[in-house]
């Protein structure tokens, strides 16, 4: 577990909550239905939904902040898709014994391939994106800072000022695609690479503002941009009711309140990870914690888990009291630390297997059989 000791434990909470954001999200989205939830209710739903809207984003601007200065590494990428087979094979084998899952030719090849159009589409990204990342790194390395914030520039209006702008629910921007987009994906890794070879700190807004006045400042700028797009959401619901031209406005707002590519949204995600970048802290726990973020999102959105997880907690259909909200909370973080337990078990597991003396002898053999065949990887 050495990796685990030089990990930053702020990033590393921040990895945490982020998680728990998303469990959060897709309780609100495959456990409730919004629009039975009593309307005095659904107010406090669409402002928590403003608040977690930052979730995948955050995970995509650490990826960019810490591997522009990383090498691609294939067993990184292996041990990746190692989990995602993993969890697929074994939870549809669960289900199987629970009579839920079919065993149809389709549904097991589905469940024994690393990808299908319906499991993980954040994993699927997320690879595209890490395959790519010696070459987004080559070409940042060679940029100056100026024309890496001119390219910013330039990527934030055209894949998120001008995609919010111009998207229609029935016709999405097939490039960006509400920020579930490899060119989403782009943007973001460049804004995180951005921070990392050029540190706030020696900025003129770095120099002029103490750390911990900077904190603060992020955090008051992330619930401004909260409560900004919360009342832009709410302004459009009002266009909507108004009709005619005003409620084609309205119906752009309203599409692209929590849309990943939403111009706040992106700037709120960018508060969000300024917040943790300005704190400095050490914690074995924490660290131990994030480890397993990827895995608990690897059981709990299996889309056989999605199906039916959420009815194991009797939520219902729609909200009609507040304190719903509390239970939401807390069933989030009882599956994130039954999912914890789960993928630090495999981790050892894996760990065990790795370090048998034929895992070793068919490591040796399938490397040296690529090395013959002039294939340079850095595993």
């Amino acid at each position: 577990m050495s990796e685990v000791k030089v990990r930053q434990s702020n990033f590393e909470l921040m990895r945490i909550i982020s998680m728990l954001m998303i469990i959060i999200w897709h309780i609100f989205y495959y456990g409730i239905d919004r629009n039975l939830t009593a309307s005095n209710i659904r107010v406090f739903y669409d402002f928590f939904s403003a608040v977690f809207a930052i979730h995948v984003n955050s995970f995509v601007l650490l990826s960019g902040y810490f591997q522009c200065e990383s090498k691609f590494k294939m067993s990184k990428l292996l041990k990746l898709n190692d989990s995602i087979i993993f969890y697929k094979i074994l939870i549809f084998i669960i289900f199987i014994f629970l009579g839920i899952a079919t065993t149809d030719l389709i549904t097991v090849v589905r469940n024994v391939v690393p990808f299908d159009l319906e499991n993980y589409w954040f994993m699927r990204v997320y690879i595209i994106m890490y395959i790519f990342s010696p070459f987004y790194n080559m070409f940042l390395d060679k940029l100056s800072k100026a024309d890496h914030k001119k390219i910013l520039f330039v990527m934030f209006l055209l894949f998120s000022v001008l995609s919010t702008l111009t998207k229609q629910e029935a016709t999405m921007d097939a490039t960006v695609n509400g920020g579930y987009s490899i060119v989403s994906f782009t943007f973001l890794y460049f804004v995180g690479a951005y921070f990392r070879k050029y540190p706030i700190k020696e900025s003129y807004f770095g120099k002029k503002f103490s750390f911990e006045m900077r904190k603060l400042i992020f955090i008051f700028l992330f619930f401004i941009l909260v409560i900004f797009n919360f009342s832009i959401h709410i302004t459009s619901i009002k266009l909507l009711e108004q009709g005619g031209f005003m409620a084609y406005f309205g119906n752009i707002l309203y599409i692209g309140f929590l849309k990943y590519d939403n111009p706040i949204v992106v700037l709120q995600a960018i508060s969000y990870f300024m917040i943790f970048y300005h704190m400095k802290f050490s914690n074995k726990i924490v660290n131990l914690l994030s480890s397993t973020a990827f895995g608990a999102y690897l059981i709990h959105d299996n889309l056989f888990m999605r199906r039916n997880l959420y009815q194991i907690f009797n939520f219902p259909l729609f909200i009609t009291s507040r304190r719903i909200f509390i239970k939401i909370f807390a069933v989030a973080i009882i599956i994130y630390l039954a999912c914890f337990i789960i993928d630090i078990t495999r981790q050892y597991l894996f760990k065990f297997i790795s370090e048998t003396k034929v895992a070793k002898w068919w490591r040796r053999k399938y490397r040296g059989y690529l090395s013959d065949l002039g294939f340079n990887i850095n595993w």
